[in-house]
């Protein structure tokens, strides 16, 4: 009904007494054209169920300092025979041995790909209750990975004397407050955590991969590609994930869209949905029209947004719960998508201004990045991200990046050093590097001029895409409706919205015919207008969302 074209998320065998029937129901869904991918290698825990039939995986948690087992928060309220769902350690050999299992049970079932899901294992209890586990392979590792990083007058410097013998749970436990800054080494034990759930995800995703024989694609639920999210990032060929969506702001989200303009600056494809807290709030208020936002803008920027089929909620009063969307409401969105594929298949951004983001940086707590991608936003400058990596983040700053840009706005502070801030100085010596300080809003609208403009309208986006390097394919204009109301629900249609395209965007060739397609109605052929400043095109009615096929000659 939807023209779907995967299970992104599916589940898959638990037991090798389940292997024919998932083999079955792989089978039937391949007949429909759609393939499967796996997510039984859960990192989080083994299930409640697992845990209370098999006493060896209850002995595989992750504990507080008091010895005590982590329950999964937001998991409360899933128990089996009195064995609340617990967290799993992905430290400890008897559930790495677990996982390594639920992958060989998900390939003999025959699944396309291998989802990860909550893939910072035991890494995410340093952000649910820290200071994290602090289990005894934990600290056996964590031992371990302080002797291979850091020198014995490095350790000692950290007041670490003897680093043999050297005991983490003990420094924490004369700890009285557990902030961040009141914990010893707190940075290098979330570091050694991240970086062990990340080797986790690489050694279950070559295991996929010898096992079936042949590339398998690897993915994972990176939260809303946070800084701590993307830590394996270089392991994984795209993201299915989460990202927060705050319906409650009312209007079109600002975040998504960073979302994905960071997956578009790390190369991979993301399919999103909204996070459990939103999807709850969503079928507490009937969002419907809403939803129908996100759908439309996750495609206009050249992502996905997952089907809203059976949508996973999430309050603290009322636990785990589900969002069955209306199939009529949304299916005819999703079968736009499909129908008309061809503008949407190979497109890339068309991004005049680079925004840096500095991984340090978000990580510290420092979004200006955020604020200035709403100001391009609102004015309707393209832009991309520039990403620059740090100890978590594998990506670097490279030339053959920052030259796609006619500008790269940079807020302060950038928190970068060596090759990167070298490369980054170069390019403010060329006047290509803009510092973001307050007031600067306004000197970007005046001294940048933006390929595309919105001449009439109100709250509109427009987003022009292009084939690379293929002149002679059309250009695709997505235009995005943001004029939301949400004490209605609904969207305020909006006539004759007039645009602006500089002559820059066709590559010196000449527009001969604009088509425009939307999911409510036929294709229509638009007229248009040359102006000395670029074409003007008017789209006469503007629901939802649009898109303009540009032919050029």
């Amino acid at each position: 009904l939807y023209g779907a074209t995967g299970v992104a998320w599916g589940g898959g065998p638990k037991d090798e007494e389940e292997v024919d029937k998932w083999k079955e129901r792989i089978r039937q869904i391949h007949e429909m054209g759609i393939r499967y991918i796996c997510s039984n290698a859960w990192m989080l825990t083994a299930t409640c169920k697992a845990l209370a039939e098999d006493p060896g995986l209850r002995k595989a948690v992750c504990v507080n300092i008091k010895g005590e087992p982590i329950i999964v928060p937001w998991l409360w309220d899933q128990t089996y025979q009195g064995v609340p769902t617990y967290w799993c350690c992905t430290n400890n050999p008897r559930f790495r041995e677990h996982l390594r299992n639920q992958v060989i049970l998900a390939i003999k079932a025959g699944a396309d790909g291998l989802h990860l899901d909550d893939h910072l294992g035991t890494a995410a209890t340093l952000f649910s209750q820290r200071p994290g586990c602090l289990c005894d392979f934990c600290i056996k590792r964590f031992r371990k990975y302080l002797k291979n990083r850091y020198t014995p007058e490095e350790l000692k410097e950290k007041g670490i004397e003897e680093i043999e013998n050297f005991n983490y749970r003990e420094i924490v436990s004369k700890v009285t407050d557990p902030s961040h800054e009141k914990i010893p080494l707190f940075d290098e034990y979330q570091t050694f955590q991240l970086k062990a759930a990340a080797a986790l995800v690489k050694e279950l995703g070559d295991l996929a991969k010898k096992l079936k024989g042949k590339f398998i694609p690897i993915s994972a639920n990176a939260f809303g590609l946070l800084p701590h999210h993307l830590v394996d990032s270089h392991y994984l060929d795209y993201f299915v994930a989460e990202v927060p969506h705050y319906p409650q702001e009312g209007r079109t989200p600002i975040y998504p869209i960073f979302v994905y303009k960071l997956a578009d600056a790390l190369g991979k494809p993301l399919a999103a949905t909204a996070s459990g807290w939103d999807w709850a709030y969503v079928k507490e208020k009937n969002l419907t029209t809403l939803v129908k936002v996100w759908i439309a803008l996750s495609y206009a920027f050249g992502h996905r947004f997952m089907v809203p089929h059976r949508q996973w909620c999430f309050t603290e009063e009322k636990g785990t719960h589900w969002y069955y969307g209306p199939i009529e409401e949304y299916a005819p969105l999703y079968q736009f998508v499909r129908q008309n594929a061809v503008l949407f298949d190979h497109y890339e951004a068309v991004e005049q201004v680079g925004v840096l983001y500095s991984n340090l940086a978000f990580r510290r707590g420092y979004r200006a990045a955020l604020d200035i991608c709403e100001h391009l936003l609102n004015t309707n400058i393209p832009f991309g991200l520039a990403v620059a990596g740090d100890d978590w983040l594998l990506k670097r700053l490279t030339e053959e990046e920052l030259s796609r840009f006619e500008m790269i706005l940079v807020p302060e502070p950038i928190m970068l050093k060596g090759e990167q801030k070298h490369l980054l100085d170069k390019w403010r010596a060329k006047g290509k590097v803009l510092s973001w300080e307050d007031g600067k809003e306004k000197y970007v609208i005046q001294h940048i001029i933006s390929t595309v403009s919105l001449e009439s309208g109100r709250n509109v986006l427009v987003l022009p895409r292009k084939i690379p390097d293929k002149p002679d394919t059309p250009i695709v204009c997505h235009i995005l409706n943001r004029d939301y109301n949400a004490s209605e629900d609904k969207m305020n249609r909006q006539n004759n919205v007039t645009i602006r395209l500089s002559y820059k965007l066709f590559d010196g060739k000449k527009l001969c015919k604009a088509m425009l397609f939307s999911p409510e109605s036929k294709p229509t052929q638009l007229s248009f207008e040359t102006r000395s400043n670029g074409v003007y095109i008017t789209i006469p009615e503007l629901t939802l969302w649009s898109v303009i096929k540009l032919d050029r000659t």
